[in-house]
């Protein structure tokens, strides 16, 4: 059973070219990584534009979820704000799309 968004996240991937996807695959684990590790440094600035970044694929990509988790993340960002939830909800989101590639990945065979 899926909920709504991820019918939306897994809609979204369907609708993207093979080679869009295989990039979402590989490069959001690590912009993911890159935004915790300037966080967890307390480089806000840093972390801004790496999720600056993430905003730009998603909004791309047509993945609302991310676009709007990253919008809300880099608001906080940008008011010097680092905010656990909404921290939180960028990352839940990643994963979300990685595991409806991975999903996908093993269900075309």
């Amino acid at each position: 059973m899926h909920s709504d968004a991820s019918n939306g996240i897994v809609a979204a991937l369907a609708a993207l070219d093979a080679p869009v996807r295989d990039m979402l695959a590989e490069d959001l684990p690590q912009q993911l990584a890159t935004v915790r590790e300037a966080l967890d440094a307390g480089d806000l600035a840093r972390a801004r534009l790496d999720v600056h970044a993430v905003r730009g694929s998603a909004a791309f990509c047509k993945l609302a979820g991310l676009y709007d988790a990253a919008a809300a993340l880099e608001t906080s960002l940008l008011n010097n704000e680092k905010n656990a939830e909404k921290t939180r909800a960028f990352q839940n989101n990643i994963e979300n799309i990685l595991h409806a590639l991975e999903h996908a990945k093993t269900t075309d065979g």
